[in-house]
């Protein structure tokens, strides 16, 4: 390693003593030639960088010496003295001016461990007195939970001063960090818990000097305790001693601390962003703050790093976590000019709070497109706000352009950005004109109609930069998107596609999730599918926010084409990718939560599905999140869970609370309001009120046509869903009404689309309700045959339309092949809860039209044995209650009666089966009684 000259600064000549061996580093100093000035500046330098507070080390240190085996190395002769109201049982540490002891209460009915901070000699001057006095002025003026309190004082009878301090038993921060591989948002976390012990001790005018990891432990509760104020300063001492302004750790310290210059609470804010920076990145920025920001040192980090606990996470995830938001808090706590880092600490820690919400930080530049996008990813789904956010990007073009013309750019690129933001900035203020207070209220445009504006003038004004540009396409199609405007947003996606490189950047995948959403909400599920199925196996290892939404758009598109496990497999995929990105607690992080709740509802895993909605929330409600779109798709699934599980005064709280927040959201009609219409449809229909259930599924098909197309997936999914409501209130004609445009359309389709799945069903059981059971027959053996043609032969999409075919089989009289279809639906359901019960109680049914009493008895002894009863529909399980009851009394098994009555009993009325099954029970009960 080259030698320093002696015109190298004094940070050079440091930095290369410390690389030398602790057993060389005389030798080596002895024989470098250095004035006398700069040696002794030099020597000073390295004894305070090897000191920490009035002791070598800081207590935290001592702490983690403590085993079980023994005591620290030490003045062993002192242990079972007792020092005021302790008695010392354990040497913890020593340094230059005293020593540390674990001390036990020995006054008073209660045990309490402390740390007997005693100094190794009586006060022979004023000055070892005043910095004694010091020290327990200070500690006794802080009282914080994250502050290690102060618990006694005094001095012996020999006049040696002890400090008796609160014990903390744990780790220092950073290895509590590696420990438990702590993720970033856990980290930040605790950062955020020094930030407040900081801004107390600020608070009562105290200022640490001496931030770092071993002065920050975290206790079996992970709570951080702020220890070793021993050269905290008081701000408002006129003087400070010489020793005190040289006792520091260099690595940690402030430039004005290093240079001797004035140390106020913005010295602490500079090494707590220090010790951030080491947790966050695995590393110290060096002396001068002059490396690389955060991320691009993590994108340089090792796999080994990550394994050991060092970093929070991978290297390539971690870069794209620190990336923006993190890069801009860190750097601010690290300026090296004192006015321009964070004012306090409450302020780093409000931060730290808006960015593990998702809310825009202070540290980033004044940049209104940076806010629209916070602001737009906690609050999509609203039309009229997300309008309203678009413009407020638009506004504030000027700022954005201007915070993006980098330092180190050639003056000219930055001249020639500032005239593009002074064109972007007339443009905006005209286009504002149109807001003015001063207008009358009817003329005064809406926020759509800003918006729309604002795209006509993009169309035409060029002195828009191409990144730019690119950036407010994308806006506006998610507004058109928002709006189903598809015609409006396929020509923004079109105009943005041109301005789009090759590489797969989040840039291009947001435009392909764009794209691909239109597709889907046109209709066109296949078409989007193919946009994003090539880039499946990138969006899984890429963990990034654009990544994750774009495998929620592709499930959502899976989910259409009836893909249900690729479906929830790439929800939790996009889950678990938020939880990497943005930890437990963030927005994205709990939406995702809940569109995978939603789904196993869907899926009939309903206890799975219960229990993940209802934790997230509660975590939602507990985190005061906004109330929104995502907020209110939560609960159609929870009130779905509720329904299905027969807990319908629950069910019907949470769906009417679904239907309030649409309505707040929304402007009706909508197709999100009329999904929650037809859920209270459901609702009804399981209560047995059928009338009811078809009002609310005709206004919800209303709805939905005025939204989309006839043939559109979301019309025929209603239509089946209202043509199910007339079957089950008697009204035959009208059900084949609604039907009969569905009915084309999937013909057309060949009932590829999960809709037409459900549309084949109800026209099976429209046939099976007439009575015409040839025509009931052929219907399902065509579904049947296109559902393996799509799917292929052991597909649990064709367990449903086999339970129809027993159905079906049954009343045509062939035991044979009812029995066959029914037991080939138990095979084929595999894990999909809700169709295998319902293919069990069907099997019950069709055991019952052969009065195969004995197979009765067994087979309904195991359907209600089953852990999963509580998601059993309620209409089978009183359809298998009636068989039973039948079997034994044909059985004349009399004693085994009076139980199954009971159980059948507990099923309430609304919701035993209608018409013919409702008369047979009561003949069934006349019967017992005679």
């Amino acid at each position: 390693m080259t030698e320093p000259s002696a015109a190298d600064p004094l940070r050079i000549w440091f930095e290369r003593y410390c690389s030398v061996a602790k057993d060389a580093r005389t030798a080596w100093l002895a024989g470098q030639t250095l004035d006398a000035t700069k040696r002794s500046e030099l020597l000073a330098l390295i004894a305070a960088a090897e000191r920490s507070g009035n002791l070598d080390r800081p207590i935290g240190e001592w702490f983690l010496t403590l085993t079980d085996d023994g005591d620290a190395p030490g003045d062993d002769h002192l242990i079972g003295q007792v020092i005021g109201d302790y008695r010392l049982v354990r040497h913890i540490g020593s340094g230059g001016m005293g020593a540390v002891y674990l001390g036990e209460r020995v006054v008073g009915n209660f045990k309490q461990q402390a740390a007997i901070k005693l100094f190794n000699c009586p006060w022979y001057s004023a000055k070892q007195a005043e910095l004694f006095r010091r020290e327990r002025q200070i500690l006794a003026s802080l009282s914080h939970p994250n502050i290690a309190r102060l618990l006694d004082a005094g001095t012996t009878e020999s006049n040696i001063g002890f400090l008796v301090m609160e014990y903390v038993e744990g780790a220092t921060i950073d290895e509590h960090c590696r420990r438990f591989a702590l993720s970033v948002p856990d980290r930040l976390k605790l950062v955020q818990q020094v930030c407040f012990a900081l801004a107390s001790a600020h608070a009562h005018l105290v200022v640490h000097r001496d931030i770092k990891p071993a002065n920050v432990m975290v206790n079996a509760q992970g709570e951080v305790k702020l220890l070793d104020f021993g050269i905290a300063k008081l701000l408002d001492e006129e003087t400070q001693t010489s020793t005190g302004k040289a006792m520091m750790t260099l690595l940690y310290a402030a430039p004005e601390q290093r240079n001797g210059g004035q140390i106020t609470t913005a010295s602490d804010i500079y090494s707590l962003g220090v010790l951030m920076h080491e947790l966050l990145v695995g590393k110290r920025p060096d002396l001068d703050h002059t490396n690389d920001r955060a991320s691009l040192l993590a994108a340089r980090s090792t796999e080994e790093q990550f394994h050991s606990g060092q970093l929070p996470a991978r290297p390539k995830q971690l870069a794209q976590i620190l990336r923006g938001d993190l890069d801009n808090i860190l750097q601010r706590a690290l300026e090296a000019e004192p006015k321009r880092r964070y004012s306090s600490a409450q302020a780093l820690a409000e931060d730290i709070v808006r960015y593990l919400t998702g809310q825009a930080v202070l540290a980033h530049p004044p940049s209104g497109w940076y806010l629209a996008r916070k602001f737009v990813a906690r609050n999509r789904g609203s039309v009229a706000v997300t309008a309203l956010l678009s413009l407020a990007v638009v506004v504030s073009l000027v700022a954005a352009l201007l915070q993006s013309v980098r330092a180190t750019r050639a003056a000219a690129l930055a001249i020639a950005q500032t005239e593009r933001a002074e064109v972007v900035r007339d443009f905006l203020l005209e286009l504002m004109r149109g807001v003015a207070d001063d207008l009358p209220r009817d003329q005064r445009p809406t926020p759509a109609q800003l918006a729309a504006k604002a795209q006509a003038r993009l169309q035409f004004d060029q002195s828009i930069a191409p990144d730019v540009r690119l950036d407010l396409l994308l806006m506006f199609a998610e507004i058109n998107l928002s709006e189903h405007e598809f015609a409006a947003a396929q020509a923004n996606l079109e105009q943005a596609g041109a301005l789009l490189g090759k590489e797969l950047n989040d840039t291009k995948i947001r435009w392909l999730r764009l794209d691909a959403r239109r597709l889907h909400r046109s209709g066109m599920p296949e078409q989007a599918a193919k946009l994003l199925r090539p880039i499946k196996d990138a969006l899984a290892e890429r963990a990034s926010e654009q990544s994750g939404l774009a495998l929620q758009t592709l499930a959502y598109i899976e989910r259409e084409l009836r893909q249900r496990e690729q479906a929830i497999n790439l929800l939790e995929l996009a889950a678990s990718q938020f939880l990497t990105v943005f930890g437990p607690d963030h927005y994205l992080t709990l939406e995702a939560q809940l569109e995978v709740g939603s789904t196993h509802v869907n899926f009939g895993s309903l206890q799975k599905a219960e229990s993940i909605l209802s934790s997230t929330f509660a975590r939602w409600r507990e985190l005061k999140l906004p109330t929104d779109a995502n907020y209110a798709e939560g609960l159609a699934g929870l009130g779905s869970v509720l329904m299905r599980q027969s807990r319908l005064d629950e069910a019907r709280a949470v769906l009417e609370e679904c239907l309030k927040v649409r309505l707040s959201i929304f402007n009706a009609p909508h197709d999100r309001i009329a999904n929650s219409l037809s859920l209270l449809g459901q609702l009804e229909i399981i209560a047995g009120q059928y009338e009811q259930a078809v009002r609310y599924r005709k206004e919800s098909l209303a709805m939905r046509l005025s939204s989309f197309p006839e043939g559109h997936p979301q019309v025929i999914a209603t239509r089946a869903q209202l043509a199910n409501s007339e079957l089950s209130a008697g009204l035959i004609e009208d059900a084949v009404r609604t039907l009969a445009p569905a009915t084309k359309k999937c013909e057309l389709e060949q009932f590829r689309l999960s809709a037409c799945e459900t549309i084949s069903s109800i026209q099976a059981r429209l046939f099976y309700e007439r009575n015409q059971l040839p025509e009931a027959k052929a219907m399902v053996l065509k579904n049947i045959a296109i559902t393996t043609s799509t799917f292929g032969v052991g597909s649990t999409n064709l367990a449903p339309p086999h339970t129809m075919l027993a159905l079906v089989e049954a009343a045509l009289g062939s035991e044979t092949a009812a029995l066959a279809a029914i037991n080939d639906s138990i095979k084929l359901a595999g894990n999909m809860q809700a169709v295998l019960l319902r293919a069990h109680a069907v099997k019950v049914q069709v055991l019952g039209v052969f009065k195969r009493d004995a197979e009765i008895l067994t087979e309904t002894d195991d359907f209600l044995a089953r852990d999963s009863s509580s998601e059993i529909n309620p209409h089978d399980l009183a359809r298998v209650w009636i068989v039973r009851i039948e079997a034994l009394l044909r059985l004349k098994k009399f004693d085994d009666l009076p139980p199954a009555r009971n159980a059948l009993a507990k099923v309430k009325a609304p919701y035993l089966p209608a018409n013919w099954q409702t008369r047979r029970l009561q003949a069934l009960l006349e019967t017992e009684a005679n």
